[in-house]
């Protein structure tokens, strides 16, 4: 545990007490982290609701936050991570609403599996490995695994925005996954 986590948890349970000040430290120490994120994920007009509501989590419920399980900016940026997945599905199901009502039919919905909290942490610790891992990868792998995992593209979807044809996606897709399974096993986060 390096000197940041250590001060970390010191700063969390004086915020469990009801302390401003640790907050607004935390706030200063991972506010931009957590916008960038949401705003690669959802924009920057939105970026800042995410923010808000990830320091709201942390304000009301940091006594759900488990040392033994992980660090806190992986607790923290899992919340903010599934904060923006939900928005994400929000505005597909605004989407597909309005569809519908212009296809006037009804929209069956199907409902969203609810993860519990340590779920999302053990998500959010993948989701930092695997982060870390892209950067054994090469740009032009990174590019379409990040279009097809974090922005949702079918592979169709990307051959046609990169102008590249849809083998190249595949062979780049399978190549760069497979770089990343081969780092994510050294990491120990994947098993064999």
């Amino acid at each position: 545990m390096n000197e940041f986590e250590r001060e970390d948890l010191i700063l969390v349970r004086k915020i469990r007490e009801g302390n401003q000040d640790a907050f607004e430290i935390l706030y200063d120490r991972y506010a931009n982290i957590i916008y960038s994120l949401a705003a690669r994920m959802l924009g920057r007009e939105t970026a800042e609701e995410i923010v808000q509501e990830v320091f709201v989590t942390l304000w009301c419920k940091a006594n759900l936050f488990e040392p033994e399980r992980g660090s806190f900016v992986t607790w923290l940026m899992r919340i903010a991570h599934y904060r923006a997945i939900d928005e994400l599905r929000r505005r597909r199901r605004h989407k597909q609403t309005l569809l519908a009502e212009d296809a006037d039919f009804p929209l069956e919905e199907i409902p969203d599996k609810v993860l519990s909290i340590d779920e999302q942490m053990q998500d959010e610790a993948r989701r930092v490995a695997v982060t870390k891992a892209l950067a054994a990868v090469s740009a032009d792998q990174r590019e379409v695994i990040d279009l097809a995992y974090f922005q949702g593209l079918t592979q169709s979807q990307i051959a046609a925005q990169l102008n590249i044809p849809l083998g190249t996606v595949k062979t780049r897709v399978r190549l760069g996954l497979q770089k990343l399974r081969v780092v994510l096993i050294q990491e120990g986060v994947v098993r064999v």
